[in-house]
């Protein structure tokens, strides 16, 4: 990368925005370059270096990436696309039931999961669901929303964390959000699934991170931190 450019990064503060859409003389034209600086300002101290790590730029890290591509190969062929049987399947045996988690229900106890389907539970389920409930997704909308957010916020965290990291804070936000939702109901019958805690967290950790950012849409415009939010 240019030496000049990231010389500047180093005292630019706010104005790296700028710079980095390759607005400036002599600047990166593309976004794997632009990546690059963005990772060799983490070097760096001061506030342009931490500004260039944290800018919010839409898609192109690796480990969020990886995540999206195995949530939508379950959603293919664990969960059918969303066709009945298959999604409802799912749910039953890899959706995190609270009550049969935690044996409060009696062996074969039906949860409706729709018009005659219905989920028999065996009165004492799997850790795993934790964690396997984290790729599992109710309908079209649910996964589209979670995997937007996370391809939004997720490379902007896992610039600053860094790749193992971030999959460990990813995994850990979700497991976190699942004990939750146990403490809070432990005696629900519904099936949770979903990665939103974990990609809520995602998205909050650059809150404290940085007093303003802003997302970079292919570099042609940029919006302010609320309004990707809302």
């Amino acid at each position: 990368p240019d030496q000049g450019c990231i010389q500047r990064l180093r005292v630019a503060g706010d104005q790296f925005d700028c710079r980095l859409t390759g607005k400036a003389a002599g600047d990166p034209q593309s976004f794997g370059h632009l990546k690059r600086i963005r990772r060799l300002g983490s070097r760096f101290g001061g506030q342009g270096a931490l500004g260039a790590a944290l800018a919010i730029r839409v898609g192109g890290a690796d480990m969020p990436v990886l995540i999206i591509a195995l949530n939508v190969l379950v959603w293919f062929f664990v969960q059918g696309f969303g066709a009945e049987r298959p999604l409802a399947r799912s749910l039953c045996l890899h959706g995190l039931i609270p009550a049969d988690l935690l044996g409060l229900v009696p062996a074969g106890f039906q949860v409706p999961l729709g018009p005659r389907l219905a989920c028999v539970v065996d009165g004492g389920g799997s850790w795993f669901n934790l964690l396997s409930s984290m790729f599992m997704h109710g309908g079209w909308f649910h996964i589209i929303g979670n995997m937007w957010f996370l391809w939004v916020f997720g490379d902007n965290v896992e610039d600053v964390m860094g790749l193992p990291r971030f999959l460990l804070f990813y995994l850990l936000s979700g497991l976190a959000a699942a004990g939750a939702q146990i403490a809070t109901d432990p005696s629900s019958t519904v099936p949770m699934v979903g990665a939103s805690g974990a990609i809520g967290a995602v998205g909050q950790t650059t809150r404290p991170l940085q007093r303003r950012h802003r997302a970079h849409w292919h570099g042609t415009a940029r919006l302010p931190e609320y309004c990707t939010i809302a």
